[in-house]
């Protein structure tokens, strides 16, 4: 017996759920595209805080609530930060691929518009990713000022989004190449999206100058 099958048979007895061995198989399956030790979390977490019987409902939305993947409008705030090429920001895959979407919007001076672009697009995302039990990698993208810098890592670290170690290691003046700045990743984010935001970046830097 795996370890998630075992746990899911010890959650619902200890909740009252009388659930067949093939419903816990159907239910183990439905939870194999995620980590296993993110399941069993949540299957704590389950154990310890339902007052019903359990359904696989209330073990996938603790799964999400722990992916450490931000609310649609926090991820907003995140994008607006990310649209200032001189700020440097803390963001992930989802964030990005979703400002792709907001950006054409936004730069035609629609902010509302933008903002409800990218909130249907990044829980369009989001639910993709978790669905494909996809984790979150976080990255710092490096803006052109050095004195924002600091500011922009510290943000990062203190909310648990960037090893300390790593951040540290991009306290130095930003790299330059042919006068076009370069992002910096943490992590190993995905080369299109890094690309599409460095080019987004580059194209509001033109047309605000």
């Amino acid at each position: 017996m795996s370890k998630i099958l075992e746990g899911l048979a010890v959650v619902a007895e200890v909740t009252g759920a009388e659930l067949s061995k093939p419903a816990l198989q159907v239910m183990e399956r439905e939870l194999s595209a995620y980590h296993e030790q993110a399941v069993l979390r949540a299957l704590q977490r389950c154990m310890r805080e339902l007052k019903h019987r359990m359904t696989l409902a209330d073990v996938v939305e603790r799964l999400q609530e722990g992916d450490g993947r931000p609310s649609a409008d926090e991820a907003w705030a995140m994008a607006l930060a990310g649209m200032d090429e001189n700020a440097t920001v803390t963001l992930n895959e989802d964030i990005a691929e979703a400002m792709q979407i907001a950006h054409p919007i936004y730069e035609d001076g629609d902010k509302i518009g933008a903002r409800m672009a990218f909130r249907a697009a990044y829980e369009r995302i989001v639910e993709k990713a978790r669905a494909e039990g996809k984790t979150v990698k976080w990255w710092a993208s490096i803006g052109h000022d050095a004195q924002m810098r600091e500011a922009g890592l510290r943000d990062g670290i203190e909310r648990g989004l960037l090893p300390s170690d790593t951040a540290s290691a991009l306290l130095p003046a930003p790299m330059q190449k042919g006068g076009e700045m370069l992002l910096k990743a943490l992590g190993s984010p995905n080369d299109q999206v890094r690309e599409k935001l460095k080019a987004l970046r580059e194209e509001l830097s033109r047309k605000t100058r």
